[in-house]
């Protein structure tokens, strides 16, 4: 029997999950309670606060875009945020438990946000984006692999286990 897997990395990918999950629940939550507010003198006081220059190129691109946000888009991003921050919480509350299944749909759901992730730094480029791909692709890389490994340790388990049972059989 194969020792079993170190589940160092799995837990990591699992903690990971959860932060999303944190993140995701505060964004969805701030974007029901700004629902009904003036965004864009909610964003100038958040602007006066940071201590940011309202005359500066950065803040007045924020500042126009978050003119642009209509109160029913806010619903939209909250309705979106908690609904993939209950995927994710399946996912990281499965990895933590090892669960097959877990790494399945973690691969799944990863696999499937990729194409997008690289969409839109091909369209607006930046480090980030870049970064966030590579450590998507490398879990999707690493679950990949666990898997397969298990897979085949649990086929090399059976094979012995059943050879097992043939020699008795033939020595009876």
């Amino acid at each position: 029997m194969k020792a079993k897997r170190s589940r160092f990395w799995l837990n990591v990918i699992a903690a990971f999950k959860l932060v999303k999950v944190s993140a995701l629940v505060v964004t969805g939550v701030l974007a029901l309670r700004l629902r009904g507010e003036d965004l864009v003198e909610q964003a100038l006081r958040l602007t006066h606060r940071l201590g940011l220059s309202p005359g500066s190129r950065f803040v007045h691109e924020a500042l126009a875009k978050v003119a642009s946000v209509e109160p029913r888009d806010l619903g939209i991003v909250a309705a979106a945020t908690f609904v993939y921050a209950a995927i994710f919480l399946v996912e990281g509350t499965g990895l933590f438990l090892a669960k097959r299944w877990a790494e399945y749909l973690t691969i799944l759901v990863t696999v499937s946000f990729i194409p997008f992730e690289v969409w839109e730094a091909a369209r607006h480029f930046s480090g980030l984006k870049v970064g966030a791909i590579a450590v998507n692709l490398a879990v999707v890389v690493y679950l990949v692999w666990r898997v397969r490994a298990e897979r085949r340790d649990e086929e090399t388990d059976s094979d012995g286990v059943d050879r097992q049972v043939e020699g008795a059989r033939g020595g009876a």
